[in-house]
């Protein structure tokens, strides 16, 4: 690639190469069981319902209602370009999640016995099945929020603020 789109979305990478160095961190402290344990029992009533409301900004209809806008703004280019991300990033998901066959959650402690050590959040129910990686809620807002903070590459604010809604998104699946 060239040297100029490093240059130009240095914000854009700056914040990801942090990331992947904080989670890569993070992940070789910790183990999934206790990182679920753990956010079980440090949830407050404000974090749940910030958490439970972000999250469905990585759902599907985010893209529709995205794709409508600019076909109403008469962007076709860029309604074309964000409806073919979200196609491949639900295609790529569900593969993936077939591949992988990681169990949910509520799975792995319900077969450890600890389901009952955490307290659901009132009115979300517990998942099972074998689904849980990679997290299309995760996937899709990234693949939305970063395509449009790449967009956004003259606005670093802006580019900060739609990779730390991503990153909220991705949290909340935890």
């Amino acid at each position: 690639m060239r040297r100029n789109f490093w240059v130009t979305h240095r914000v854009f990478w700056c914040f990801i190469i942090v990331l992947f160095v904080g989670a890569t961190f993070f992940l070789s402290l910790t183990n999934d069981i206790e990182t679920m344990l753990y956010v079980g029992k440090h949830r407050t009533k404000w974090a749940n319902l910030f958490f439970v409301n972000i999250t469905k900004l990585g759902e599907h209809y985010l893209y529709i209602i995205f794709g409508v806008g600019l076909i109403v703004a008469k962007n076709w280019r860029l309604a074309v370009a964000i409806g073919t991300l979200g196609i491949t990033v639900l295609a790529l998901s569900f593969v993936l999640k077939m591949g992988f066959g990681t169990p949910r959650p509520a799975a792995t402690l319900r077969a450890l016995g600890l389901l009952d050590t955490v307290e659901s959040i009132r009115g979300e129910p517990y998942h099972f099945g074998n689904t849980s990686f990679p997290s299309g809620h995760t996937m899709s807002a990234f693949a939305l929020f970063g395509f449009l903070a790449l967009l956004r590459h003259k606005h670093p604010r802006q580019v900060v603020f739609l990779l730390l809604v991503a990153l909220c998104i991705g949290l909340s699946r935890i």
